[in-house]
């Protein structure tokens, strides 16, 4: 289903991380029509986070990780979100705008969280991942423990009784014009503009054997109707938290991803 950074992730692993993401903010008390904030690059994570939102109900928001904490109080003001995923690296913009926010949870992640220990490890000692300071306390949990707590703990999760028109996200404008204007996708206009997008190349190679290089941020609807789609489909995409030139023609070539 997934590559990110060199390795893979079946479809099997994916729903499991999901579901295990999903059990932990249900015990934190996220329930259906709540809107999580998502304030990620590219990566494994973001498409657990997300599809793990799906499965309770939830709303996912998510913005660019580029983004001030000006920007950032603004939207998760507007939008009402009161639990935030994000990198490390912005944790100290979260902080900042927390108390002129409703945002009451902060789920902590670093971009190599979900990658093999030799990879963090040599990631780290060579200080070729990039890391931000982490402050624990009330209210702000690892990622990747929370993924540990809740393995085999997904049995118990409530059904999601949404229908079609139910809100799945709301995604952000540029705020060219001002402030950003807040843009709800239901399930079914998602569904829909993805299939539409990801079920051109139909004609020349099934959907189920396509692979994407996916370089498009997950946090438009470009990325998502043309990238992250795919696993609608059976098919893999390829992800990496920033555009790397060199990384792309090597994963393109060594995974085999289509023109």
């Amino acid at each position: 289903a997934i590559v990110y950074l060199g390795n893979r992730f079946s479809y099997h692993q994916v729903k499991d991380l999901a579901e295990r993401f999903a059990a932990a903010l249900t015990d934190m008390g996220v329930g259906t029509g709540q809107k999580v904030l998502m304030y990620i690059p590219n990566s494994i994570q973001w498409v657990v986070s997300w599809l793990g939102i799906q499965k309770i109900g939830a709303v996912a928001v998510p913005i660019t990780p580029i983004y001030t904490p000006h920007d950032l109080k603004y939207i998760a003001n507007d939008s009402e979100v009161e639990a935030i995923v994000c990198a490390d690296t912005n944790f100290g913009y979260v902080t900042s705008v927390l108390a002129e926010t409703p945002i009451h949870q902060i789920i902590v992640t670093k971009m190599a969280d979900l990658l093999p220990w030799w990879k963090r490890y040599f990631g780290y000692l060579f200080d070729v991942i990039p890391h931000g300071k982490i402050t624990f306390g009330q209210g702000t949990y690892a990622f990747r423990k929370l993924l540990a707590k809740y393995r085999n703990k997904t049995q118990n999760l409530p059904e999601n009784a949404q229908d079609g028109q139910a809100i799945a996200q709301i995604l952000y404008t540029g705020g060219t014009t001002k402030f950003p204007k807040g843009v709800p996708f239901t399930h079914d206009l998602f569904l829909v503009s993805a299939q539409e997008q990801i079920r051109n190349s139909d004609s020349l190679f099934p959907a189920e054997e396509n692979v994407i290089m996916g370089n498009a941020p997950l946090f438009h609807i470009l990325g998502q109707t043309c990238s992250l789609a795919t696993l609608l489909t059976g098919g893999s995409l390829i992800l990496q938290p920033r555009i790397n030139l060199d990384a792309s023609f090597d994963a393109i070539q060594r995974f085999k991803a289509k023109p």
